[in-house]
This record gives C-alpha cells, sequence and structure tokens, in this order.
C-alpha cells in the first residue's frame, strides 16, 4: 500500500482523505483514516486511537501522523478532506491547507433528527436560543467563529405542534410493536394472520433512535402488516390500541423518507463526486 500511494503522488496525481470517528463499545474513540484516488480506489490506513480531548490542533496532528506513516504529506499530497460537521472538524477544516468538503450524508441524517425526532423540551431550547442569539448577534459574530463548541440555529422558527404530532404517532407505533413482540402468544396470533395473507412469516421491526433510515423501515413493515395488525388486535381484544389516523401519517412520513433514503444511498456510493452530490441534491 506504501508503494501504490508513493507512485501515485510522485507520478503528479493527488489524493483526498475521509476521516471519521468511531467509539467502540469501551468507549474508548478511533479515527478512521481513508485515502481516495482519482479512479474511486480507496486504502484504508487503518484505525487511530483519540488518547484524550481532541481539539482541531489534535485532529491534524493525528491526520498528519497517520499519513506520513503511509508516506503522504498531508501539506502537497491532499487536496480535499471529507468529514461530519461538529464544530471542532469545521476549525480542523479552516485551518488545513486543503480544501474541506461537509459530509452531505451526515447533514441528512441530522436534518431529519431535527425534524422528526426533537422533542418538545429541545424544540423550545432552540426556540430560546435563536431568540437570544439575535439579541447578542453583534457581540458573538466575532468570537463564535474560533469556538470548538459552537451551534448552528436555523433562522427559520421549528414547528413544535408538527414535532409534537409526529412524535406521538411514532411512539404510539412502536407500542403497538412492542405489544407483539414481548409475547409469544400475541406474535404466534399476529402471524397466523401474516401467513394467510403473504404466505410467509413476516415481523414487526423497531426502529433505532439514531439511524433514521430504521424508521423508515419500521414505517414500510408496519403499513405491510397493518391488516394483519388489526386482525390480531381485534382476536386479542386489543383494537383500541390501533389508531387509523396514525395510517394517514405514516404514508404521509414513508412518502418523504422514500427519495431521501434513495438518496443517501446515492451518495455513498463510491464513484459519488461533488458533482454527482449537487445533482443529487438538486
Amino acid at each position: 500500500m506504501i508503494k501504490e500511494l508513493s507512485d501515485i503522488c510522485s507520478s503528479g496525481n493527488r489524493l483526498s482523505v475521509s476521516i471519521d470517528e468511531w467509539t467502540s463499545i469501551r468507549n474508548k474513540r478511533y479515527f478512521s483514516v481513508i485515502c481516495h484516488t482519482t479512479k474511486t480506489t480507496h486504502y484504508n490506513l487503518g484505525l487511530v486511537y483519540i488518547p484524550g480531548k481532541c481539539g482541531a490542533i489534535e485532529v491534524r496532528q493525528i491526520v498528519e501522523e497517520r499519513l506520513k506513516h503511509f508516506g503522504v504529506k498531508f501539506e502537497t499530497d491532499i487536496v480535499a478532506v471529507t468529514s461530519d460537521g461538529p464544530s471542532v472538524m469545521k476549525k480542523f477544516g479552516r485551518e488545513s491547507p486543503c480544501e474541506m468538503v461537509l459530509c452531505v450524508n451526515h447533514a441528512i441524517h441530522l436534518a431529519i433528527l431535527d425534524t422528526f425526532c426533537k422533542k418538545q423540551s429541545e424544540v423550545t431550547a432552540a426556540r430560546n436560543a435563536l431568540h437570544n442569539n439575535d439579541e447578542h448577534s453583534s457581540s458573538d459574530e466575532t468570537s463564535s467563529t474560533d469556538n470548538d463548541d459552537e451551534s448552528y440555529i436555523s433562522n427559520e422558527e421549528p414547528k413544535p405542534q408538527i414535532i409534537d404530532d409526529i412524535n406521538y404517532v411514532m411512539t404510539e407505533t412502536r407500542s403497538i410493536i412492542r405489544f407483539f413482540r414481548k409475547s409469544p402468544l400475541k406474535s404466534i396470533t399476529l402471524q397466523k394472520h401474516v401467513v394467510a395473507e403473504f404466505g410467509v412469516e413476516l415481523v414487526l421491526l423497531l426502529d433505532v433512535r439514531t439511524r433514521w433510515n430504521s424508521m423508515l423501515t419500521m414505517i414500510e413493515r408496519i403499513l405491510k402488516l397493518k391488516n394483519a395488525i388489526k386482525k390480531a388486535l381485534i382476536d386479542l381484544d386489543s383494537s383500541q390500541k390501533w389508531n387509523e389516523d396514525n395510517i394517514t401519517v405514516l404514508q404521509k412520513l414513508q412518502m418523504i423518507l422514500t427519495p431521501t433514503k434513495l438518496a443517501v444511498e446515492a451518495l455513498s456510493r463510491q464513484d459519488a463526486n461533488l458533482l454527482t452530490a449537487e445533482a443529487i441534491i438538486d
């Protein structure tokens, strides 16, 4: 790998780097460093342990040392770095000798979580922060660019009622799923109707709160099995758990999230670049 990277750089070509933080189950943090070429070839430089506090200066040191280990110079051989968008990475990008490209997929992930997964208290806090920022914008404008803990608050006010409605529907949806998943008897009752309709057993899926695409998978499955679920609830004398109005909301969420999922899959292709990303977003 070292020879291949050396040949690429010595021939006048340049590399780009993507870095991402990963936390193990032992709560130890690592940086993944990957080099990319113009021919969609990538070289995984492995994981680098983060020993403690990691600001912009430490991030640069970690990246430079890892690249140097493989014979790559950060200042001359790298044209761009791609990462997610926390403030420390933004500062690292501003102070780097190359271009900084924030990960579009990560931005989409945060946008969906902010739209569909925020609690009322978080929305209220965001609105208060927005109001306070407006009052102190002139005095804070200069210092905010160098603050590792800076945050971005949208100029558009959140819609707490819409968020509350979605959260209510999702809470009821998860409650129904747990109702069947936690009881073998109830699950058997459901599968009897599922097999009668589809000819095969299909289980209900519960989402992972930190993975928005799992929410789409959960919604797709419960919409597919909605008739079997209603029949099973009647058999179990629990028909009051079903709210037909929730189905309308879930169908709308599916319509919104499905094209977003397709966009994320396209952006995740190894041959994706800034031109294809712009076309996908548009």
